[in-house]
């Protein structure tokens, strides 16, 4: 069953001047484009549970777009701690790719996805509550649904 999930939006914090120091270290490698690789190309991302997980949810998903490595180093830089906050990037992921066309989604994406600000902690919690369910027999995340990641539709 199909839910329909606000659109997420976040008021963010501002970058540290740590993560800033760490994302112009990965621009620098992103203008070497050999350097920028779907994430499931690299052998250190794969080796890591946030990274098993997205592959998999892509892979069972048979989702259309992906990222790469360096958009992933740069939300585990920034956001991405836990396998919660992997499903909402991955949710993020597919409304940009449905807004843009992309199929893969480089630095340069993050970077517009995310200018000025990242989601804070407040943010990201907001948006997890929102799109829980409470269904008889069903998982309790919208986001957990195969059917939520079928289409561009489900987001208001």
């Amino acid at each position: 069953m199909k839910h329909d999930l606000p659109e997420f939006t976040y008021v963010g914090r501002p970058i540290t001047d740590r993560e800033s120091q760490q994302l112009l270290s990965l621009m620098m490698a992103a203008a070497r484009p050999e350097f920028e690789k779907p994430f499931q190309d690299d052998p250190l991302l794969m080796q890591e549970f946030l990274g098993k997980l997205l592959e998999k949810r892509i892979s069972v998903g048979k989702l259309p777009y992906t990222m790469t490595n360096l958009f992933l180093v740069a939300s585990f830089a920034t956001f991405i701690d836990r396998a919660g906050h992997a499903v909402m990037l991955l949710w993020m992921v597919k409304k940009h790719s449905e807004k843009t066309g992309k199929s893969l989604l480089t630095l340069n994406d993050w970077v517009e996805m995310f200018p000025y600000k990242v989601p804070s902690e407040d943010d990201l919690m907001s948006w997890w509550e929102a799109q829980k369910v409470d269904e008889e027999g069903c998982c309790n995340n919208a986001l957990d649904q195969p059917a939520m990641w079928e289409s561009n539709e489900g987001e208001k």
